[in-house]
C-alpha cells in the first residue's frame, strides 16, 4: 500500500515519521478502538509533539500517537521511546483503556483502503503480521 502524508496540516510529525523509517514491527489489531491495525513499536528517539489531533477518524487514516496521549493513571502504555503508529481501516475511535478516548495526530492518508481493510479483517481473525514501512520519494 502507498500513503500521502499530511504535510501542511503535520509538518512536524510527518517530518518525524519520514526521517524515522524504514521500520519493520509486528501489526496488532485494536481491542478497544474499532477498525485499526497498529503499531505499538514505532521507534522514535525525539519528543513527539501532538499536532493535527483528531479524537474521530476515517478509513484509509494513519495515526501517530504521542506518548503524551498514551498516559493511563500516570503511566505512559507505550513500550520507551516508541510512538503508537495507527491504520485505520474503517469505522474507529482511538482509545488509550477502555473509558478513555484519545486524540491521535492525523499524519497521511492510505491510498489503497480496499486492501488496508482486507487486511485489517484478517488481521484481526488470524493475529499479528510482520510489516515493513518504507519511503518512496
Amino acid at each position: 500500500m502507498t500513503a500521502r502524508l499530511l504535510e501542511n496540516e503535520a509538518p512536524k510529525s510527518c517530518k518525524l515519521i519520514w526521517d524515522a523509517l524504514p521500520v519493520q514491527a509486528n501489526v496488532l489489531h485494536a481491542m478497544l478502538n474499532g477498525e485499526e491495525v497498529f503499531l505499538d513499536t514505532f521507534p522514535m528517539p525525539h519528543e513527539f509533539p501532538p499536532e493535527n489531533e483528531h479524537a474521530y477518524v476515517q478509513p484509509g487514516d494513519l495515526g501517530a500517537a504521542a506518548p503524551a496521549n498514551h498516559r493511563v493513571n500516570g503511566k505512559c502504555t507505550l513500550p520507551e521511546g516508541c510512538i503508537g503508529f495507527c491504520l485505520f481501516y474503517g469505522a474507529a475511535r482511538p482509545h488509550k483503556a477502555v473509558d478513555q478516548t484519545m486524540d491521535t495526530n492525523l499524519i497521511g492518508k492510505i491510498n489503497e483502503i480496499e486492501t488496508l481493510r482486507t487486511i485489517g479483517k484478517r488481521i484481526r481473525v488470524h493475529g499479528t503480521e510482520r510489516v515493513k514501512i518504507t519511503r518512496i520519494e
